[in-house]
């Protein structure tokens, strides 16, 4: 028990308050570096994921105008070519119910305000 006596009597006495303020100081100093630089990184890591994401949306929407010709003349070969008119007519109803169903969603109007920005670019 000496020992804690000698320490308690070391850790308040005058002479060695310099000593512990220092301590305290780069203890604190270390922690707000240590946050400060899983800030900074966090900010950096977050910055380069985003432009990659905008930079895959870019590179989509380019591959699927560039492939949009070929794939409309492709259904329209495979298909729209093959019906009767009668089928046509159902299918265009089909189509109809679909669309009106969707029309006002958030997905549908966010869909729709992307392409016709895509458009006037």
């Amino acid at each position: 028990m000496q020992w804690w006596n000698d320490f308690a009597n070391w850790f308040t006495s005058q002479d060695n308050q310099p000593v512990l303020f220092s301590a305290g100081v780069l203890f604190v100093a270390v922690i707000v570096g240590g946050l400060l630089s899983a800030w900074i990184a966090r900010g950096a890591i977050k910055g380069l994921i985003s432009r990659g994401d905008r930079e895959q949306k870019a590179s989509a929407i380019a591959a699927l105008v560039d492939a949009a010709p070929g794939h409309v003349a492709a259904v329209r070969r495979h298909m729209i070519d093959r019906l009767t008119p009668e089928q046509l007519s159902v299918l265009e109803q089909i189509g109809t119910v679909i669309i009106e169903a969707q029309e006002g969603s958030p997905e549908c109007v966010q869909a729709r305000d992307e392409l016709l920005d895509y458009r006037h670019d």
